[in-house]
């Protein structure tokens, strides 16, 4: 099965190569018949430049593109790995390539009726048995008469096609059960969110209660511009927008004003703050628009000029909110909070990203060397790049233990689905390598996956899981997190949440 892509494709797939993003393509012939069959073109991933035995890849030989199936490997004379492809319906394998030669794996199939993914664990199973019967078949056919080889080669077909069937079947099965063990018996907020990610306009009713449920953990203007995302923006739903806008626009009205003035303040002593969390966001994503509610605002100051950093706070007026020392403040990453009794500005200056309970390799240097400058308070202010507020929701996701975090999920959600400019899935799983948080952003991810439907590649998802979450039960695990997004605010500390928080610990799969 060939394509003839031009000079400008091959260069940008050698360019997206172990990016993890997705193009499209044209193909002709037969050669992966019955797979192939109704497919009008294919999906192809640009991933990781390992495919697994089993896996459908577009490789570069002479002439063109072909997508055929590895079937096996050999070693070459240099010692290194060489791939063996053939196609499902060929009666011959391809010449080894080397890895250099994989454009991609192919993860799903575009057809009239909407696309067919073959990139599940159920197709992975299905794959390798193609990989198998091909290699027998191959070898049968070749050494029995022309009719009977025919014949051999009909009957490999039907296998095949029955194969594929019982794969698309299963992957459906588990998708439903997935769906089942997160949304069943939930509150209205969780049924609010499953029927969005359905595309059905929930009713009336269901929006108002659910909406109500968020502002408790307030997120009901971040779930507001998610629905409206998905074209589900009723009258009721802009009816409470258009309220709880007014209302946190004239809350951040109050303490604008003394923000600008803190951060003037921190820079007229020689120190450059870093916006954190929900100030980062509301910065970024939101491009300063009154959806992202904040309690507090985190700003990151060198370690060594904490002090002078909170003294200068204190002669604007900031009283610290409590004294410390105090059990529930994680005093390793930053100090008391600090609020202006005028507004009500809450300000907490950390000295570190995370805790070293959830992280012990320091995030602040990587953090500021990869930072983006935004303007504020008439000048330049730090904010960490798009991949590092990723992997700072998904590691205050770790730190709060899941529990009740559903707005830090939403958050991961809304980040990924901001595409521009696409994203390099492969550059993000590096940076994560770099800092030991790979098995949290693999959490992080699947999480906003199965709440939200977050546009994750699954490929890259199952890259992940099987590349840094070795735990038995990893995936059922992290749908039990899942379930307990909803549960017990991350602020709660009385004995029912320290318990569920507790669980919730054993069981994260980290």
């Amino acid at each position: 099965m060939a394509t003839q892509p031009d000079r400008m494709g091959l260069e940008l797939y050698r360019l997206w190569r172990g990016s993890w993003r997705r193009s499209q393509m044209a193909f002709s012939g037969g050669s992966m018949m019955p797979l192939t069959e109704h497919a009008t073109g294919l999906v192809v991933s640009h991933g990781s430049q390992a495919p697994r035995l089993g896996d459908v890849v577009v490789i570069l030989q002479p002439g063109g593109l072909v997508t055929h199936r590895i079937i096996g490997s050999e070693i070459g004379d240099t010692g290194s790995r060489r791939w063996i492809t053939q196609g499902d319906a060929s009666s011959q394998a391809d010449p080894p390539i080397d890895p250099t030669d994989v454009m991609g794996i192919v993860v799903a199939l575009s057809a009239p009726h909407g696309a067919r993914f073959i990139a599940g664990p159920c197709w992975e199973w299905v794959g390798k048995w193609a990989a198998a019967q091909t290699r027998w078949v191959t070898r049968a056919a070749g050494a029995s008469p022309n009719r009977v080889g025919r014949w051999t080669m009909a009957l490999h077909r039907r296998a095949l096609r029955g194969a594929f069937g019982i794969a698309d079947a299963l992957e459906n099965l588990r998708a439903g059960l997935e769906d089942w063990q997160v949304d069943a018996y939930r509150p209205p907020l969780a049924r609010l969110i499953a029927q969005c990610r359905t595309g059905m306009a929930p009713a009336g009713d269901l929006i108002d209660s659910g909406l109500r449920a968020a502002e408790a953990l307030g997120m009901d203007l971040l779930l507001l511009r998610w629905v409206a995302q998905r074209g589900l923006h009723g009258q009721a739903a802009g009816a409470w927008l258009e309220r709880r806008k007014a209302t946190v626009a004239f809350h951040q009205l109050r303490w604008r004003p003394k923000l600008e003035a803190v951060v003037q303040a921190l820079r007229g002593i020689g120190v450059e703050p870093m916006a954190l969390k929900g100030f980062a966001q509301s910065l970024t994503l939101y491009q300063e628009d009154a959806l992202r509610e904040m309690r507090d605002v985190d700003l990151l100051v060198p370690s060594e000029r904490e002090t002078d950093a909170r003294a200068a706070l204190e002669t604007l007026g900031f009283v610290p909110c409590f004294q410390e020392p105090r059990p529930e403040s994680p005093r390793h990453h930053h100090g008391a909070p600090q609020m202006d009794p005028g507004s009500g500005l809450v300000i907490e200056l950390h000295r570190e990203v995370v805790p070293e309970r959830v992280l012990e390799k320091p995030l602040t240097d990587a953090f500021r060397s990869r930072g983006e400058t935004v303007r504020f308070a008439g000048g330049e202010l730090r904010v960490p790049c798009r991949e590092d507020r990723l992997l700072h929701l998904c590691l205050h996701l770790r730190l709060h233990r899941y529990l009740g975090c559903l707005r830090d999920v939403l958050e991961i959600a809304l980040l990924v689905d901001d595409d521009t400019p696409p994203w390099d899935w492969g550059k993000l799983e590096r940076m994560a390598r770099e800092c030991g948080a790979g098995p949290s952003l693999c959490v992080g991810l699947r999480l906003a996956v199965l709440a939200f439907g977050a546009s994750v590649p699954p490929e890259f998802l199952r890259h992940l899981q099987l590349e840094m979450l070795p735990a038995p039960l990893a995936e059922t695990r992290i749908r039990f997190l899942a379930r307990q997004l909803t549960g017990w605010s991350p602020v709660r500390r009385d004995g029912w949440a320290k318990a569920a928080r507790r669980l919730c610990k054993a069981v994260a799969p980290l």
